[in-house]
């Protein structure tokens, strides 16, 4: 398992990884921080355990690198795929991103959606198409 304190090199920062945070299935996310700066940041660790996860995980920080920074996304900071501490051949993929704090995304929109008025009850706010067409362009 990997350790609270452990220093990690990830797409050229050094961060040292903290306390666990969620986990789920074969990731896990840990609060950490950037070694140099000491920001604050969220470190998640995605065992790959066989050559389609390995594909999927180069995918999808292929696509992250490509995504232009915006002020309602959380901001991608660099990944890569490591050696995993846990055994022989084993890889992971480990992803940095800004540490957002106040609980999760499901819990604030709960929240947001209780105390809404009832007839706003079956509305959820989005952005428009125009600009999540343009973030992904």
């Amino acid at each position: 398992a990997a350790v609270r304190g452990e220093t990690l090199t990830v797409a050229g920062h050094d961060v040292v990884q903290g306390d666990l945070l969620a986990d789920g299935g074969f990731a896990y996310v840990y609060r950490g921080s950037d070694a140099r700066s000491g920001e604050a940041l969220a470190i998640r660790r995605v065992l790959l355990q066989d050559s389609e996860k390995l594909r999927e995980a180069h995918a999808e920080i292929a696509i992250l690198r490509r995504l232009r920074p915006h002020a309602h996304i959380v901001r991608f900071i660099g990944a890569e795929v490591l050696n995993a501490p846990r055994g022989a051949g084993a890889q992971e993929a480990v992803s940095l991103f800004e540490l957002c704090t106040g609980g999760t995304l499901l819990a604030r929109l709960e929240a947001a959606l209780a105390a809404a008025p009832p007839e706003a009850a079956a509305c959820v706010p989005c952005l428009p198409e125009a600009e999540v067409l343009a973030l992904v362009a």
